[in-house]
C-alpha cells in the first residue's frame, strides 16, 4: 500500500524540494556574508558569486557520481545576488537616520 507510485514520486518531489531550499540557503547567506563584509565593492562581489556558482557547477563534470546543470548554476548565481541584495537594504536601513 505505501509504495504505490504517487508516494514513490512524493517521497522524490521531497527530498529535491529540500536539497532545493538547502542550496538556495546557503547561497543566500554566501551573499549575505560577502555583502556585508565588502560593503563598498558591490560589483565584484556580484562577480565573485556569479563565478563561484559557474565554477562549482562546472566541477561537477570532473565526478561521475554528479551532474552539472545550466538551471542549478544560474540558480545558485541567483540566489547568491538576493543575498548580496538583502545585504545592500541592511546597510540601507541602517544608515538612515532614525526618526524622531
Amino acid at each position: 500500500m505505501p509504495w504505490t507510485p504517487v508516494f514513490v514520486v512524493l517521497c522524490f518531489m521531497q527530498h529535491w524540494v529540500l536539497g532545493t531550499v538547502a542550496l538556495v540557503g546557503a547561497f543566500v547567506l554566501f551573499g549575505l556574508a560577502l555583502a556585508l563584509g565588502f560593503p563598498a565593492r558591490l560589483t565584484q562581489t556580484m562577480l565573485f558569486v556569479c563565478v563561484a556558482a559557474g565554477v562549482l557547477e562546472l566541477l561537477q563534470v570532473i565526478d561521475p557520481g554528479r551532474h552539472a546543470r545550466l538551471q542549478d548554476a544560474v540558480l545558485k548565481a541567483a540566489a547568491g545576488l538576493i543575498g548580496i541584495a538583502i545585504g545592500r537594504i541592511v546597510f540601507a536601513v541602517a544608515r538612515r537616520p532614525a526618526r524622531q
